[in-house]
């Protein structure tokens, strides 16, 4: 490419050269930088036609379907009979849903070429969209009967396949017999073998596709390719042990470099680093005189991995491609706790290399260490689309957004990551639950929960996720009948977030009794056992017990001196004693226990805001934002303390939108409207305070805020009645000075 661009620099319209320099972004996987030197090298008479294929298939590609369509439009005016323009756009056609001229297309291509079988896979799906379901069943039989007549056993397997799929989505009686048949005729083909999988596993028959996978490995033990796929579907499956079992075996039987670097690949997505870089060792060593650039890569940066730092420094010199040596500097930085140097090196990376998903994904990383959340979520993206399949990009957008409140995202990128990698699919799966149940789609909350059962240690995480979908969905009943009818012990100190779920749902119910049997009953199990000493006091003081409790807290101190629970539950009982600089002093070592306790953090903020101290209580919610952002209490009170000091305002906006999405409280919309109104956006906050006031119509802080909304917007009358409503109101308020002016003001200006 530099070459092609030293050209360029001199001669921007060279053809030739913009038509190089796209194929190379295209084999670099930068599609997109491509679009542009191939629409230059379109415009030539020469690569018309090459360049505008290439450019509508990349178009086609990225889903820039219009595009496409226009840039094929332009290939079959200088050649009005290419088949594979006319492919490409009736393929764009389908895709911005314009069927009837995808059908034209596809019988356009079927009259230059009968026996297409991309015609006949064309014309059918055009015709499906169409809803002309006989026809397309039609079309797909006439290409079968082709496929036998011309003897191509490749073509026949296409169209078998393409049959199956056909009565998949749209005739089940027929599916089954359909991929058997294809089975049969084929056995032990990869195309066949994958849609016979997606069959078996849409009707959760998940064995029957692994068992196929295993015959087809037994009746051919000397195809390497049938055994990679064996593994990939036992990983995918969950059963890492027999996928490592079947690679290992591949890679000593076949003693090839690509069976070694597969393996490295499983170590390394199962976060075996070491077993990865001796496999990854051995690949080098087995690629001779080739390019081991990209496996030398890999091993630089798993020597940061296991911290040989050092190693690693000399690996990285080693490296000939810059943008490596660049990376893996950037990961020794990120080792060595400097992110800023680090993130600054990447980004500096990915001007020339933009479409580098590991590196798009390390410097999300290093955003999301700093704070920058925007920042890491736009390098996340810019990962999947470059590749989904090497990172765990798409996890980290859908973890980002669940805490922005961005149900919907959350939920198709753990779809996504699930669907790319199947390591850490319970993480995935957690996320997915939790923000379906968000969007009250509680049917698909509990059925990506389902698969837990099968993971090892899930157990106790799949009961809790479903308790607290029960609880969204139908109350406490319901949360406490999930764990009474699990298989969990819950007197197991292993098993306390059970325990702790349950004797909330029992208080709840108004079953104190039980809840304290409960507890009483595992304690007596375990009684050196200091979170059920804290459970215990947590029952006490939602019972008014507050001696008691303490009590109890003491115990599960006097056992574990800084359990960071029983700390914050001592401070509790101090700020209802008035005594706020010892509820701050134990809130304090709270969060020292557990820096991930966003909750102790947030209570010492709200003290520290008590006291006046509004310096400590910035700094304290500011940090507690970037550690959980999804804490909508703490964004949002950060959001009105920069609101009322006017500083900040689009951090201000950003905390408050992302409070609210997470919780619609009318307490929470008042902060957004406030910083809305700030911003000098009175219309936006008056449909802000509107929506609050639904909900809480005598709130009179909201009301005068409201008022002073409407007066920004030229409507006085309107102003005047809100503040009069707010003063009138029953409840005082802090503001209430202030409306008394407004109104005298405006009956004074009226």
């Amino acid at each position: 490419m530099d070459p092609l661009r030293s050209v360029l620099a001199t001669d921007p319209d060279h053809a030739q050269a913009n038509y190089l320099l796209g194929v190379a972004l295209i084999q670099t996987r930068q599609p997109s930088l491509a679009i542009w030197p191939l629409r230059k090298a379109a415009q030539d008479e020469e690569y018309a036609v090459p360049a505008g294929l290439l450019l509508a298939s990349t178009l086609n590609q990225m889903q820039g379907y219009e595009e496409a369509v226009k840039a094929t439009d332009a290939v079959l005016r200088a050649d009005p009979e290419s088949i594979y323009a006319l492919q490409v756009r009736a393929n764009a056609n389908i895709g911005m849903g314009a069927s009837e001229a995808a059908l034209l297309d596809a019988e356009r291509v079927l009259e230059l070429e009968p026996d297409s079988y991309q015609g006949f896979a064309l014309k059918a799906m055009a015709l499906t969209k169409l809803d002309r379901k006989e026809d397309a069943e039609q079309t797909i039989l006439e290409l079968n009967e082709t496929a036998r007549a011309m003897d191509e056993p490749g073509v026949s397997m296409q169209a078998c396949v393409a049959l199956a799929v056909f009565y998949r989505d749209n005739d089940h009686e027929n599916s089954e017999p359909s991929i058997t048949d294809c089975i049969e005729r084929f056995p032990g083909e990869p195309f066949v073998l994958r849609e016979a999988e997606n069959y078996y596993d849409g009707v959760e028959r998940s064995d029957e596709a692994t068992a196929l996978w295993r015959r087809a490995v037994e009746e051919s033990p000397d195809n390497y390719g049938l055994r990679s796929m064996l593994a990939e579907r036992l990983a995918k499956q969950n059963m890492p042990e027999e996928a490592e079992a079947t690679l290992l075996e591949a890679a000593e039987l076949f003693e090839e470099a690509r069976a070694w670097d597969q393996l490295a690949r499983f170590y390394l997505n199962h976060g075996d680093n070491e077993k990865a870089l001796e496999a990854t060792d051995k690949a080098i060593a087995l690629v001779g005189t080739a390019s081991t650039e990209d496996l030398r890569f890999r091993r630089a940066d798993l020597l940061v991995s296991l911290e040989r730092l050092e190693e690693a420094e000399q690996a990285a010199a080693e490296l000939e491609e810059v943008v490596y040596r660049e990376l893996v500097r950037a990961r020794i930085l990120m080792a060595q706790g400097d992110d800023r140097q680090a993130l600054d090196l990447l980004e500096s990376a990915l001007t020339r290399w933009p479409n580098n998903a590991p590196a798009r994904y390390l410097a999300g990383r290093a955003a999301g260490i700093l704070g920058y959340r925007s920042r890491a979520l736009a390098h996340y993206r810019e990962a999947t689309r470059a590749e989904d399949a090497s990172t765990d990009a798409a996890l980290e957008v859908a973890r980002l957004q669940l805490e922005n409140g961005a149900y919907i995202d959350a939920v198709s990128m753990a779809n996504r990551h699930l669907n790319s990698r199947a390591v850490r699919g319970a993480e995935a799966r957690i996320i997915a639950a939790r923000a379906s149940a968000a969007l009250a789609n509680y049917a698909d909350a509990r059925r990506f929960l389902l698969p837990l059962s099968k993971l090892p240690d899930q157990e106790l995480n799949r009961v809790i996720e479903l308790a607290a979908i029960a609880r969204a969905a139908a109350g406490p009943e319901a949360a406490a009948e999930v764990v009474e009818s699990s298989k969990l012990d819950i007197a197991d100190p292993a098993n306390q977030l059970a325990l702790g779920s349950l004797v909330r749902d029992y208080v709840s119910l108004g079953r104190s009794d039980d809840a304290a049997a409960r507890v009483a009953s595992a304690l007596a199990a375990h009684p050196e056992e200091a979170s059920l000493h804290d459970i215990q006091g947590r029952l006490l003081l939602l019972s008014g017990s507050s001696e008691q409790a303490r009590a109890s807290f003491d115990a599960a101190l006097a056992i574990e001196p800084e359990y960071g629970p029983a700390l914050a539950g001592l401070a509790s009982l101090a700020v209802d004693a008035g005594d706020l600089d010892g509820a701050a002093a134990l809130l304090e070592r709270a969060s020292a226990a557990d820096p991930t306790d966003a909750e102790s953090a947030y209570q010492l903020a709200q003290i520290r805001l008590s006291q006046g101290n509004s310096e400590r209580a910035e700094a304290a919610l500011r940090e507690l934002v970037k550690q959980s952002p999804g804490h909508a209490g703490a964004s949002n009170d950060l959001a009105w303390i920069l609101a009322e000091k006017g500083e900040d305002l689009d951090v201000a906006l950003d905390l408050a939108r992302r409070a609210a999405r997470i919780d619609t409280r009318p307490a929470i919309l008042d902060t957004l409207g406030w910083v809305q109104f700030k911003l000098g956006d009175a219309a936006s906050a008056l449909s802000t305070y509107t929506r609050a006031l639904k909900e809480e119509p005598d709130s009179p802080s909201v009301r005068y805020r409201m008022g002073l909304a409407l007066r920004a917007l030229g409507r006085s009358d309107d102003a005047l009645v809100e503040f009069r409503e707010a003063v009138a109101s029953e409840s005082t308020f802090p503001e209430s000075a202030a409306a008394e002016a407004e109104i005298a003001q405006l009956e004074a200006s009226g």
